[in-house]
């Protein structure tokens, strides 16, 4: 708890509103998307390109709200797929980059798979288990289902980025448990960057402490947190050693693309 009080400005975190993209398609593309890519640069406008590519085009720009009943669906998403396809497009063409070329990122080095087709199964397995609009996803059931679907698909064994796609649709009482977060818990905990705790404690430790200062801070979610620790941790070089938590000093650089064990790299959907 000191640790995060020592890093992070948690009033100005907690009165901060989030940011969201207007349609549950968008998020399936921006957290596939956002393995191994800069966010800022790559993530955003990619997204933003694929919303406008469609007839008429899909909201593309930021809300305050998550995504509502009425917008673009998962089964929009798929249809859409589905025709351009069709018409003779390749499964990597349908993502592009600034300069109009296909984005033919995979989601991994070893064994990935396109992300085009990362999107087109992430989306086959939300709607196969039944969620197509966003109150779908409050459908205990459904979710479960969901996610064992996802987590099949290569790449997605973790199940960050499904967790990063309920984030995104709104769910903020998720933590993103990436290799920031586990090196910011691991500083607060003394343990160097060697030995970093596992994923799944490191989302309890910080979804926890979220839950606690929330009595004070009635703004505070566990996803807020999660960005602000991302935010913080996503240009360091070294652990932090404030004397907070211990933190070893052994230095362990890395590039700000690489973020986490599967490559899943984030900012809060804001203003990107």
């Amino acid at each position: 708890m000191r640790h995060i009080e020592v890093r992070i400005d948690l009033r100005t975190v907690a009165a901060t509103p989030s940011s969201y993209w207007a349609s549950m398609p968008l998020c399936i593309i921006d957290s596939v998307w956002s393995i191994r890519s800069n966010y800022e640069k790559t993530v955003c406008p990619l997204v933003r390109r694929f919303a406008e590519s469609n007839t008429p085009q899909w909201d593309g720009v930021d809300h305050s709200t998550p995504p509502r009943d009425g917008s673009p669906t998962v089964k929009d998403l798929l249809e859409t797929i589905q025709g351009r396809l069709q018409n003779g497009h390749a499964i990597e063409d349908l993502f592009h980059n600034k300069d109009g070329r296909p984005n033919r990122q995979r989601t991994s080095s070893r064994s990935g798979i396109l992300k085009a087709d990362a999107v087109r199964r992430f989306a086959n397995a939300l709607f196969s288990a039944g969620i197509n609009q966003p109150s779908d996803l409050r459908d205990a059931a459904k979710l479960k289902k969901a996610e064992i679907l996802v987590r099949k698909i290569p790449g997605q064994g973790t199940g960050i980025t499904f967790t990063y796609f309920l984030m995104l649709s709104g769910e903020g009482q998720f933590v993103k448990s990436d290799t920031h977060i586990r090196r910011f818990v691991s500083d607060g905990l003394g343990i160097p960057w060697s030995n970093l705790v596992s994923a799944d404690r490191a989302a309890r430790l910080l979804t926890e402490a979220a839950r606690r200062f929330a009595v004070n801070l009635p703004g505070l979610t566990p996803a807020k947190l999660d960005h602000a620790v991302w935010a913080d941790q996503r240009s360091r070089t070294r652990p932090h050693s404030n004397g907070a938590g211990g933190g070893s000093l052994e230095p362990e650089r890395y590039r700000r693309e690489d973020s986490d064990a599967t490559g899943c790299q984030r900012v809060e959907k804001r203003g990107c």
